[in-house]
């Protein structure tokens, strides 16, 4: 049971955590060119490891929306109905949030280069 809890806990941070990597290639981005990231300036490839920590970060994130409102409803037996649908709202709310912030400054696009 503590091993699902963990799991638990990993998901439910998902968001987080992926906002969190995407923030620290950005900025060490931002430093390294001293602008505003754009389409292919600079690669973020360049930046192996952060890149590669996001990529992970991006398919737990992925992930998660599916596991997070399982593990709600299946694991967590304590929780009201009410607050089980108040954090699934939560969570897809903030990744989506998240996913428009991303794309309205053109991000994304540097991003998937």
């Amino acid at each position: 049971m503590r091993r699902i809890q963990l799991y638990f806990k990993i998901v439910a941070f998902a968001p987080i955590i992926n906002l969190i990597f995407f923030l620290i290639l950005f900025v060490r981005a931002y430093l390294s060119v001293g602008q505003f990231p754009t389409y292919g300036n600079p690669d973020p490839g360049n930046f192996e490891i952060l890149y590669f920590l996001y990529l992970l970060s991006f398919f737990l994130l992925a992930i998660s929306l599916i596991v997070f409102p399982v593990f709600i409803f299946l694991i967590d037996k304590k929780l009201s109905y009410k607050l089980k649908y108040l954090l699934i709202y939560i969570s897809v709310w903030f990744v989506n949030l998240y996913i428009f912030r991303i794309e309205s400054l053109g991000l994304g696009d540097w991003i998937a280069d």
